[in-house]
C-alpha cells in the first residue's frame, strides 16, 4: 500500500473510528482557535452565490489504518464501519472539536433524537489511549476539571454554547453549521460543505513506529507543539524496552511502558497547571 492523499467531507468521516494514541498531545484547544472555526465555517455557510465545486476546508488529517495487532493489543470494538479504526497521526484538535460540534447540535437540534434517528448518520467515535478521555464523556460533555483534557473539552463546549448564543439568530445558525457538517458532495445545499483532507500513510511491519516518525516531521515545524511535546513523541518513539522477549512479548510490554509514561506525563503537565501548586 502506498501513501494516499483526498477529500473527504465530514460526512464522510461520520460512522469511522478513530484511534488517538498515548504519543499525542491531549485536547488544548482554546476559546479562541474554537471561535475561530465557527466563525470561518459560519461566514462560508452564509457566503452567496458560492460555486457548484466550492467548499470550506479543513487542515490535514493524517492516519494510518490499525492492523489486526493495533486493534486487539488496545481492545478497540466498535459495533460501526466493520470494525475499523485509524490511528490518527495529525489532526486530534480539529476532530476532537468537529465531535464537540455535533454533541452540542444534536442536543440543541433533535433534543432527545440521535443524528442517527435524524440522518441515519451515526457520529465517527474517537478513542484514546490514555483513558482520560471517552465516548460517553464525549456524548454528554459536562463542567470538571478532573483531567487537563477533560478541562479543555468542557470549556470548548461552553465555547461553542457562548458562540451560538451571541449569535443574531442562533437557531438558524445552528442549522446552518449543521448542514455543513452532515450534507455529502451530491446533496448539498445552499450552505455547502466542510472537506478535509485526508492522508493516509501506508502500513508497513514497524507501523507504530512509522506513525510515530510521521508524527514528529509534521509537527517539527508548527508553533503549536511545544519543546515538551516533542520530547515526549521523542521519549514514546522508543519501542525496545525488554530485549530478549518474544516479539508479541516486547511489543505489550513497550506498550505497556508507552502508556506509563504517557500518563506520568499528563499528571506532572496537570499538577504544572494547577496554581496550588505554584504557591507553594
Amino acid at each position: 500500500m502506498t501513501n494516499t492523499i483526498t477529500l473527504y467531507s465530514i460526512s464522510e468521516l461520520l460512522g469511522k473510528n478513530f484511534f488517538i494514541p498515548s504519543y499525542q498531545r491531549g485536547y488544548r484547544w482554546d476559546k479562541q482557535e474554537v471561535e475561530d472555526l465557527l466563525s470561518d465555517i459560519h461566514s462560508f455557510a452564509l457566503k452567496k452565490y458560492k460555486t457548484e465545486k466550492e467548499f470550506y476546508c479543513l487542515q490535514p488529517i493524517v492516519v494510518k489504518k490499525c492492523d489486526e495487532n493495533d486493534i486487539h493489543s488496545n481492545n478497540l470494538t466498535s459495533d460501526q464501519d466493520n470494525n475499523v479504526w485509524y490511528e490518527v497521526i495529525d489532526g486530534q484538535q480539529r476532530l476532537t472539536t468537529i465531535r464537540i460540534l455535533f454533541t452540542y447540535l444534536i442536543k440543541e437540534l433533535y433534543r432527545d433524537k440521535s443524528l442517527y434517528d435524524a440522518h441515519k448518520k451515526r457520529l465517527y467515535r474517537l478513542e484514546y489511549e490514555t483513558g482520560k478521555v471517552s465516548t460517553e464523556f464525549l456524548d454528554s460533555i459536562y463542567p470538571t476539571d478532573k483531567f487537563i483534557d477533560l478541562y479543555f473539552i468542557s470549556e470548548a463546549y461552553l465555547t461553542i454554547e457562548n458562540w451560538f448564543e451571541n449569535q443574531s439568530n442562533p437557531q438558524k445558525a445552528k442549522e446552518k453549521l449543521r448542514n455543513t457538517l452532515i450534507d455529502t458532495r451530491e446533496d448539498k445545499g445552499e450552505d455547502g460543505i466542510v472537506q478535509v483532507i485526508w492522508y493516509e500513510i501506508a502500513s508497513n511491519p514497524e507501523g507504530h513506529q512509522n506513525a510515530i516518525e510521521t508524527f514528529i516531521r509534521i509537527n517539527l515545524g508548527k508553533i503549536p507543539l511545544t519543546s515538551s511535546e516533542l520530547i515526549k513523541a521523542l521519549f514514546l518513539q522508543e519501542r525496545e524496552f525488554y530485549k530478549g522477549e518474544s516479539k508479541e512479548k516486547e511489543n505489550e510490554i513497550a506498550k505497556l511502558k508507552q502508556l506509563q509514561i504517557a500518563t506520568e506525563w499528563d499528571r506532572i503537565e496537570s499538577a504544572l497547571h494547577n496554581e496550588d501548586f505554584w504557591w507553594f
